[in-house]
């Protein structure tokens, strides 16, 4: 009870929380993928499916569609770009590295993230789209794949 005293449990950090951001930090780098100074997954994605398709929706604000590349095989999809450091106007007259920042939130510069389905898709049938910073993937199943009614047959 003494030592409880002097030295609280509250006063620790979580361990479980120091772990969950440890295995972030090493799933982004084994995965090629770039995080951003929030310390999330850039991009964000988010992934739906109906009985046809996967749709893969990532926001890429201010990147231009030719510096995307989106990229399929069996299960998985890769996107991949670059978002480019636009020039300040505020700082006319310097050198890119001359400027110094005091606070940089944007991701900017290479990216690429691969996704992992839980079944595989018909890469032929994918397309993309891209309109007002967010990029449409639709990934159509394999027949193989899709949700199919089996009649129940009485004997």
């Amino acid at each position: 009870m003494y030592m409880r005293s002097l030295w609280p449990s509250t006063a620790l950090p979580d361990p479980g929380a120091l772990i969950r951001d440890l295995e972030r930090v090493i799933d982004a780098v084994s995965r090629n993928t770039r995080m951003d100074s929030w310390g999330t997954t850039f991009p964000p994605v988010n992934v739906s499916r109906d009985g046809e398709r996967y749709y893969l929706r990532a926001v890429l604000p201010g990147i231009q569609p030719d510096k995307l590349k989106v990229s399929v095989e069996r299960n998985k999809v890769t996107i991949a770009g670059e978002r480019e450091v636009q020039p300040d106007s505020s700082a006319r007259g310097k050198q890119d590295g001359e400027r110094s920042y005091h606070r940089q939130e944007r991701t900017e510069g290479a990216f690429s993230r691969t996704l992992t389905l839980d079944t595989v898709f018909d890469a032929e049938g994918v397309t993309a789209s891209y309109r007002d910073g967010i990029l449409t993937v639709a990934l159509p199943l394999t027949n193989a794949a899709k949700a199919r009614l089996v009649p129940v047959q009485a004997s």
